[in-house]
């Protein structure tokens, strides 16, 4: 792919136009996407060269920054997102995480702030339109979408409406893999183990997903992601436990 040749030339280049750069990204990611042509990995070599483009820190690249946000595929811009609100401080274990004021990706919290904002509303409205398991990044977006707005209800939303049709479904299961030791950190996205293995079963993806749905009806597993609902979700009453940014 020709932007993937870019990342080489971008730190010398003199008469860089990185605003136009990231409008021709942002049009060939979103034309990749439609013919689903982006995979995870070529997903990430945009991202990271959009981000390359932006800590160049020329005019304008705060507007460029929010045009990612607001145009680029959901995968890209979830990158891009988090990569700005961890180093602001404003996501993660800020401590770890937060970059001197010089080095962040956008040093502007109010554009953060704003850039949050408007991608917890486009994955909102994908998940209405029923078009989110198209995303390359499916399980990123669905792990930002809980943290970002400090509620993992709109995660467990997002993932009951979209399995409901064994499309999202199979976008959604296909993140677990037998024998995987990264199971329980997927599982941690169920909000009912017993809901979904019966879901499995009722499917066309039955046979596929049969060790799934036996692994998702065993009580250790049952009494796991009910742990870890009752951990993610605000207790009723608690007025500061939601905070939509």
């Amino acid at each position: 792919m020709v932007f993937a040749h870019g990342f080489r030339y971008i730190p010398s280049c003199q008469k860089l136009d990185a605003e136009g750069c990231i409008e021709k990204l942002i049009e060939t990611s979103l034309e990749l996407s439609s013919q689903c042509r982006a995979s995870n990995e070529v997903i990430d070599k945009f991202a990271d060269l959009m981000e390359r483009l932006l800590r160049r820190k020329l005019s304008g690249y705060e507007e460029c920054f929010l045009s990612i946000v607001q145009s680029a595929p959901l995968s890209i811009s979830e990158d891009t997102v988090r990569t700005a609100a961890a180093e602001i401080g404003k996501w993660g274990d800020s401590g770890k995480r937060k970059a001197s004021e010089d080095s962040q990706l956008v040093p502007n919290s109010v554009k953060v702030d704003q850039a949050i904002k408007i991608w917890l509303r486009r994955v909102r409205e994908s998940v209405a339109k029923g078009t989110l398991h198209k995303e390359a990044n499916l399980i990123s977006i669905l792990y930002r979408f809980a943290q970002l707005s400090d509620d993992y209800k709109n995660a467990y939303g997002a993932i009951s409406r979209m399995c409901e049709t064994d499309n999202g479904l199979a976008a959604f299961l296909g993140y677990f893999e037998k024998g995987s030791h990264f199971l329980s950190d997927k599982l941690m996205l169920v909000e009912d183990a017993e809901k979904l293995a019966h879901r499995i079963n009722k499917s066309t993806l039955k046979d596929e997903y049969i060790w799934l749905a036996e692994l998702l009806e065993k009580e250790e597993t049952v009494n796991f992601c009910r742990a870890q609902v009752a951990k993610f979700l605000p207790h009723d009453g608690d007025e500061n436990s939601i905070k939509d940014k």
